[in-house]
């Protein structure tokens, strides 16, 4: 069944002197689609040997009746992401995406004008647009389109010389002959609250992805209601998008973002994760246009684009189904129309590598669409050696503008796989060996391949634990570690791989004797632990980070780097490594032979303390640390529950830095 009921007649009962039609394209016989491509050829700007193809690709096509005569005729169009692209660069405006359909083909012939038959068919179209925003564009001249009976019309009326946003989702543009399409611009605070709109509808759009009957459970599953009854399976059974929404509307942003996250783990729905990422991992640092135009000009350097791989399978998986349109089908068919891509970088080379993506709406796209071009183009299977290194350097000079750069992520068959990252944001190279965990006795270790930096535990290997899995990513989630050691310890039941796994993290920090540690601990995996197990770094105890494989007594007078181990450590992605230290007074002074745990001011400790941090923090570590007063301070309960309030504050000003969502 297509949307709306589109291949049923609809007749508007309160103008008995025509009706009006709606149809989806493949519902609509030959001989009346010919009278549809006839009447829209009529109306001018529209080329004929592209227009079959086009209607073909609608989402639906309107007829108006007059005594049986076709009197008028429109359409929802699906434009190409290159096109729709343009008309919004062209006016200025961002966000193109979040307009899929356009209006557009409206005609009416000229004996049947006046009589309001324009307005009521784009109604009736409008009605079919699967509850997405649409845009129209509409000449200045054309007075009918533009005046405020029009039914797409906002409370403001139009001017023949500045556009109206109007309402149902939509947004209209006026231009005269030949000149350049501008859009409404919208304040920031009404942008906020359709982007804001538009997650509520793609978190709809998710949970619909269930079945009718099982919606209302996962709707208490995801706590958005207490229980699901009979008729609830009813209501959603009659509309699930509706069924949801009322329940998301007084939901504030960080509440729809944690909804979202939960949604996500449970469904695959590609809307929403991509929405969500650009909201949280790109919400705050963005890549600008200019710097884009930047890029997409050092990929003219190369000679293929994608190397061997097809450029319309290629472009497909990089931008999605839109930005090719139909001419994968029309080199399928062999048909004689080629679209712009065929036509203009196929067969010929009238455009450049630039000329192409912007044309298929890089400028504008998502930020993870535009880093998902970056990562095809570096691929090992695209290009190698110089070639690839000489191209990542190009591409990384001109990120370096807005704080970003490329680098290697990950190793695969010894080639390098290049990513975005932000500029020294994180750690050169992919973490191996990590030893965390420690109780008792050191370690010893061995080094059986240097180069490689490969070891071997070779004395007191129950004391510590190793993770040694790759992390393409370079996030170690609580999950990911919750998983390897399950595996490890051929335990099978994932509750009691969790339980086995905290109580020995547990046993490394109580070991430590700190207070301050262990409250530092238990803090995060009270607060953070059980929200987004799959998205929220493991807090790792007791991290050796520079590996001495010789006691004090053992080394003599040897120096080496100060730090053995880290009070804790966690792995985010795009090898962001963030050091915690819980800084008691052994830490920066030393302890006087009188007995009473008195300790006196070192200068000498301080010293190699901030030296080894500036060399933690100029290798890509972030290093924050904590006075042990801090987290176990010397008075009543209220302060020591305001201690672990500003344990929480603190690691969720972190997240918040690093685009993970936080908690309340």
């Amino acid at each position: 069944m297509t949307p709306g009921g589109l291949n049923e007649r609809q007749v508007d009962a309160q103008s008995p002197d025509y009706e009006v039609e709606v149809r989806a394209p493949a519902d609509t016989p030959a001989l009346l689609r010919q009278q549809f491509m006839a009447l829209v050829l009529r109306g001018g700007e529209v080329r004929k040997d592209t227009l079959p193809d086009l209607v073909d690709n609608a989402l639906v096509i309107g007829f108006a009746w007059v005594d049986q005569t076709l009197a008028a005729v429109g359409g929802v169009k699906r434009p190409n992401v290159g096109y729709r692209a343009g008309v919004f660069a062209k006016a200025g405006l961002s966000d193109p995406g979040r307009y899929p359909y356009e209006l557009g083909w409206v005609f009416v012939e000229e004996r049947f004008r006046g009589l309001g038959i324009a307005r009521r068919l784009t109604a009736k179209l409008v009605q079919c647009r699967e509850e997405s925003p649409v845009y129209a564009t509409s000449r200045v001249d054309n007075t009918a389109c533009t005046k405020p009976s029009s039914p797409l019309d906002s409370s403001q009326p139009a001017t023949p010389t500045r556009p109206t946003a109007r309402a149902s989702g939509s947004r209209s543009f006026s231009r005269r002959p030949g000149e350049r399409p501008h859009l409404a611009v919208t304040s920031s605070k009404r942008a906020q609250a359709d982007r804001l709109d538009t997650l509520r509808e793609e978190i709809a759009r998710a949970i619909g992805c269930k079945k009718s009957y099982q919606v209302p459970s996962f709707c208490v599953k995801l706590r958005l209601q207490e229980s699901a009854t009979r008729e609830d399976e009813d209501i959603a059974f009659r509309s699930k998008r509706l069924y949801v929404l009322p329940m998301l509307e007084e939901l504030s942003e960080p509440d729809l973002l944690d909804l979202a996250r939960r949604v996500l783990d449970e469904v695959d729905y590609a809307p929403l994760e991509l929405l969500f990422t650009e909201m949280t991992q790109h919400g705050e640092h963005r890549v600008s246009q200019l710097v884009r135009k930047d890029v997409l000009q050092a990929l003219n350097q190369v000679d293929r684009l994608f190397g061997d791989r097809p450029i319309l399978d290629t472009l497909e998986r990089v931008v999605g189904s839109q930005a090719v349109g139909g001419e994968q089908l029309n080199q399928l068919l062999g048909t004689k129309y080629a679209g712009p891509i065929t036509q203009h970088y196929i067969r010929n080379d009238d455009w450049s590598h630039s000329q192409l993506l912007e044309y298929c709406g890089l400028l504008e796209c998502p930020q993870t669409t535009f880093f998902r071009l970056i990562d095809a183009v570096l691929d090992p299977m695209v290009r190698r050696d110089q070639e690839q290194s000489d191209l990542a350097n190009a591409i990384a000079v001109c990120l370096q503008r807005d704080g970003f750069t490329v680098k290697a992520i990950s190793w695969q068959s010894g080639y390098p796989v290049f990513g975005v990252t932000r500029a020294a944001a994180g750690v050169l190279g992919s973490m191996k060996n990590l030893i965390f965990a420690s109780i008792g006795q050191k370690p010893e270790l061995v080094f059986r391949d240097a180069v490689n930096n490969d070891v071997e535990i070779v004395k007191n290997a129950d004391k510590v634990l190793i993770f040694d899995q790759p992390l393409p990513s370079g996030l170690l989630s609580w999950a990911q570690l919750q998983a390897w050691w399950g595996d490890t310890m051929k335990i099978t039941d994932e509750a009691e791989a969790k339980r086995t796994l905290f109580l020995r993290l547990q046993q490394s920090v109580k070991e430590t004797d700190s207070p301050g540690e262990y409250l530092l601990f238990r803090t995060y995996y009270e607060h953070f632990g059980r929200i987004d197990p799959g998205h929220r770094p493991a807090l790792l105890p007791q991290v050796y980070l520079h590996y001495d494989p010789y006691t004090r007594r053992e080394r003599g007078l040897e120096q080496v780097l100060a730090r053995q181990r880290m009070d804790f450590l966690m792995l985010l992605a795009s090898g962001v490594r963030v050091v915690l230290e819980i800084d008691g007074q052994h830490h920066y002074g030393d302890e006087e032979p009188e007995p009473g745990g008195h300790y006196r001011a070192s200068a000498s400790k301080y010293a190699a303390m901030a030296a080894e941090d500036r060399r933690l923090r100029l290798s890509g570590y972030e290093v924050y640390r904590f006075g042990a007063l801090e987290l176990v301070p010397k008075g009543s309960q209220r302060m020591h529950v305001e201690a672990t309030t500003m344990v929480v504050g603190f690691f969720n000003a972190l997240f918040k830095r690093h685009g993970l969502t936080t908690v309340d």
